[in-house]
């Protein structure tokens, strides 16, 4: 296994060159150049952890150095044959360097010019509240039972003061939920079945609990664990979407001022008779490639 990975290693391992001016110990030399243990750490920083598990002992260190010397040696030699002057590999090697630089200067922005700040993520989120707003929400939990004797059974019992949570998970038989003391999590009105709905909506105070409740599924107890209204969001619950969308906004702007900077024309009626050179899947009606 470690033989046969050596050749995308190589793919790995390549990054910048040899180091001059290093005083850490030199690994190898080839002429006057020296790779030292400091370059080959920071080569073997850019493997992926998966990969690096398959080179723990020193076998597999020696792989990795031998890899790393196959590929300065196919660099030299294509260096020497003058592969780096092919016009297609300059211009790959361009793409790759654009995209690089793209994705330089966005981190750039994100850290300077479009970062957003406290004040500016508060001042968004008071302005666009409603459109952060979600439904009314309620947390439940339920005793799901096969009939309606054993629910009144069951019901006898919570009346008596018998906990909720121990009878959910030793009767019920939602065994997903009775393993979380019949726990459903938050829903909203259209998440469930309407007979359940009704009746969970329908309680006001956390504790509550329902009257038997009868559905395709069988007879439920439920108690309201907590209720949300919609306009009781915080920005600490839709932070990370305040930030992108202020972000979004900002880059925007960013993006008009380098139109205006780079004097910048584009005639999009050329793209009126444009065709993919490439065939293209069909998308499915999810949106799928079939």
């Amino acid at each position: 296994m470690k033989k046969l990975l050596w050749v995308p290693l190589i793919l790995l391992l390549v990054t910048a060159g040899c180091s001059k001016k290093d005083n850490s110990k030199v690994l190898m030399s080839l002429g006057s150049e020296k790779i030292t243990m400091d370059d080959f750490q920071r080569r073997i920083d850019k493997i992926p952890p998966y990969l690096l598990a398959y080179f723990q002992d020193k076998e597999g260190t020696k792989t990795l150095v031998d890899g790393l010397l196959k590929e300065q040696l196919l660099i030299r030699e294509a260096r020497r044959q003058k592969l780096d002057k092919n016009k297609e590999l300059e211009a790959k090697v361009r793409e790759i360097e654009d995209q690089l630089l793209v994705e330089e200067m966005v981190k750039e922005l994100k850290n300077k010019e479009i970062a957003v700040t406290e004040q500016e993520a508060e001042a968004y989120f008071q302005k666009n509240k409603e459109s952060f707003a979600t439904a009314d929400k309620i947390k439940v939990k339920h005793i799901l039972l096969k009939t309606d004797k054993e629910a009144k059974a069951i019901m006898g019992k919570l009346k008596k003061g018998e906990d909720f949570d121990k009878l959910a998970g030793e009767y019920s038989i939602d065994k997903t939920s009775a393993a979380k003391g019949g726990d459903l999590g938050y829903f909203s009105r259209g998440d469930l079945v309407p007979e359940f709905e009704k009746a969970a909506f329908a309680l006001e105070n956390p504790g509550q609990i329902s009257n038997i409740v009868k559905t395709p599924f069988g007879y439920h107890i439920i108690q309201l664990v907590d209720k949300k209204q919609k306009d009781q969001i915080a920005l600490a619950d839709v932070s990370e979407e305040v930030k992108k969308r202020v972000e979004k906004e900002k880059f925007d702007k960013w993006m008009e001022n380098m139109k205006a900077k780079f004097k910048v024309k584009v005639n999009y009626d050329l793209l009126n008779d444009f065709q993919f050179k490439k065939s293209v899947a069909p998308l499915t009606e999810e949106g799928g490639v079939k």
